[in-house]
């Protein structure tokens, strides 16, 4: 799992920021199709939820350009 994933997922948010910032990317997914939105809205940490929501802007290499991870599915179609 990425950092940015795990940090999300553990709802470390102090991590995820400094993450953010260093140019991690909010879109990129694991082998399911789960970013870190989906990782901190599914383990409940709402401040990392928000964190994402304000910062959302990440690549994708299925688009082209800049895409926001709020409208990321997953393989089985969840968003």
């Amino acid at each position: 799992m990425s950092a940015l994933r795990l940090a999300a997922a553990h709802g470390d948010v102090e991590s995820l920021k400094e993450l953010l910032k260093g140019g991690a990317n909010p879109c990129s997914t694991d082998e399911s199709g789960l970013c870190a939105l989906h990782y901190a809205v599914w383990n409940g940490y709402t401040d990392c939820v928000e964190y994402l929501l304000v910062n959302d802007l990440g690549h994708t290499s299925t688009r082209k350009g800049y895409t926001s991870c709020v409208d990321l599915t997953t393989k089985a179609g969840w968003s």
